[in-house]
């Protein structure tokens, strides 16, 4: 990425005007903007405006106004390439050589790549409708996608990777400029492929309609079911969201927006009229929230109802947590017996009115009691004051002094009730036959659960030592269901820090878990020292393992879990 405006764009997305002021101003809410006193003149009374919506600022006594470039050029007076720097170095935005030397250029990157990637929508567009002409998709039919959604969401069927190279050389787009930009690769024996064979494509617009990548759904048993376009300098998939688009239309900060899992739930729950966007088969990250509360102010969360989709509504949760203030919220809906919206709004399942699910959202305050606490096992006092500190530990974590006193307050009195209407039913059971079924269970499936606690610990390692294999299938990882409860907090902790820290190699993951406290985790689990040097680590968990057939070696294995807690679920 050459071109100047590129980096402009990109340091804009990535940065809040808010957050940015707030550093530097003592800034109070007034009416749907905000205000501070004026930092470039003197004045008693507030005249410094800031619209979070527009990402700019005006001051009604000294008539200054701008963007976050503006405000850093006037700031520390510098000229518009110093504030460039500055605000990139700030974003972690390398810039590239020509405008750090100040030869900026005329490059056409952007153009020219939105270009390629509407040839290559087109190709799929193409293949997909011929093949629809003779064929049935069962993909499609059980999502209900129609030929005019097709064409609204520009759905696409990807077959053979020749004949795609073919169809872009008859448009002059060159093998280099493939590679260069992450479209297609070379394995280690010099051959070229691409990501997506027989596979439904979504592609992914950023918030301007251009198409920047591509998420692929398989139609057979390839795996993983869901795979995004390997990312490059105009797509990185922690900062874009499926639909992203559908947020220019939005005309007030208290409108609804749903952030689902996939994107056939963004597809059904557009039909019935409602605006959804969705993660590319990642981890939610603090950045899609941000983005998002630019033109909401309190988005709805609706996951699967699957171990996977309340374990991503607990990591948002505690992601959002440090960054609440007046018009920073999230509301949660769940659901339950492993449905999906899709389910909901396409499938026979008649359980659930869709109507009544997002009219019963849960507040985050709510969502709080109901993710770390079950009410009715609170009848001990131990119980309650354990709930009562697990819950009061994670309101420590919110930024806004205000939000956190009033959460604070809510939970103390809600607690109190608690108390009260469990304090007549205290008392002890005896669990002996219980105890006695539990243990005769554990000695007959003793040898399985090695078996399982090895394997996962396999996943783990890998996880903590093959930085690229965690980032290529961090969705896989995240969802993959691990019996062991120290494993897995480890493994919930490790999708959390790369969401959300910056971790360029697995020596930065090790040294963020010491930091939070898992030596003990780690020595117990894994032959290591020092949780630097890991000894006895598998091939495809080293890090400089072939990343093909790591990530074979891992499918597998995520694989063999997978069929594991299916059996042990219909043996309970």
């Amino acid at each position: 990425m050459d071109n100047k405006a590129d980096f402009v764009q990109l340091i804009k997305d990535r940065t809040d005007i808010l957050d940015l002021l707030t550093k530097d101003l003592k800034i109070i809410k007034s009416g749907s903007s905000y205000k501070a006193l004026c930092p470039f003149h003197e004045e008693k009374t507030p005249s410094f405006t800031i619209n979070v919506q527009k990402q700019n600022y005006v001051c009604y006594g000294c008539g200054k106004s701008g963007d976050i470039f503006s405000y850093i050029m006037e700031k520390y007076q510098l000229s518009f390439k110093e504030a460039l720097e500055k605000l990139a170095k700030d974003c972690n935005i390398v810039l590239s050589k020509s405008i750090a030397n100040g030869t900026f250029g005329s490059s056409k990157n952007t153009k020219y790549y939105n270009k390629v990637m509407n040839y290559i929508t087109l190709y799929y567009n193409s293949n997909l409708k011929e093949h629809l002409k003779n064929n049935d998709i069962n993909f499609l039919n059980k999502k209900k996608i129609s030929l005019e959604k097709i064409e609204k969401y520009n759905l696409g069927l990807s077959t053979n990777f020749n004949n795609l190279e073919s169809f872009l050389s008859k448009k002059s787009i060159s093998l280099e400029y493939l590679l260069e930009n992450n479209i297609f690769k070379k394995n280690k024996y010099g051959k070229k492929y691409d990501l997506f064979t027989n596979r439904i494509m979504f592609p992914i617009k950023d918030r301007y309609e251009n198409i920047i990548a591509f998420g692929g759904r398989s139609l057979g048993d390839e795996k993983p079911k869901y795979i995004n376009s390997w990312e490059n300098n105009f797509f990185k998939k922690r900062q874009v969201l499926y639909n992203l688009p559908c947020l220019n239309n939005i005309k007030n900060r208290t409108e609804n927006v749903y952030i689902v899992e996939g994107y056939t739930d963004v597809i059904a729950m557009e039909s019935k009229g409602f605006k959804a966007v969705a993660p590319l088969g990642t981890s939610l990250t603090i950045e899609h929230f941000k983005l998002v509360w630019r033109f909401v102010n309190e988005p709805t969360l609706f996951m699967d109802g699957d171990n996977a989709g309340i374990n991503a509504s607990i990591r948002a949760l505690d992601l959002v947590m440090p960054e609440l203030r007046g018009e920073n919220s999230l509301n949660f809906i769940f659901l339950k017996e492993d449905k999906d919206p899709d389910d909901i709004i396409n499938g026979s399942e008649r359980t659930y009115s869709l109507s009544s699910l997002l009219s019963n959202k849960q507040s985050l305050i709510e969502s709080l009691f109901l993710l770390y606490g079950n009410e009715e096992v609170l009848n001990s006092p131990e119980r309650i004051v354990s709930f009562k500190n697990k819950i009061l530990t994670k309101i420590k974590n919110i930024n806004d002094p205000d939000i956190r006193n009033l959460y604070r307050s809510f939970t103390v009195n809600r607690i109190n009730e608690i108390s009260k209407t469990q304090i007549n039913k205290f008392g002890t059971i005896t669990n002996n036959k219980r105890k006695d079924n539990y243990f005769t269970s554990l000695i007959k499936n003793k040898r399985t659960e090695n078996f399982v606690i090895r394997r996962e610990r396999s996943i783990l390692a890998a996880m903590i030592n093959n930085l690229k294999l965690l980032k290529q299938n961090d969705e896989a990882l995240a969802k993959v269901y691990i019996s062991n409860a120290e494993l897995e907090e480890l493994r919930n902790v490790i999708i959390d820090i790369i969401s959300t820290e910056k971790i360029l190699k697995s020596e930065d993951l090790k040294k963020s878990l010491l930091g939070k406290g898992y030596e003990a985790f780690l020595k117990k689990h894994f032959q290591t020292k020092d949780c630097i040097r890991f000894d006895l680590v598998e091939e495809y968990a080293k890090e400089n393992s072939d990343i093909n057939y790591a990530t074979e070696t891992l499918l597998n294995i995520l694989s063999i879990q997978e069929k594991w807690y299916q059996r042990k679920n219909k043996s309970l």
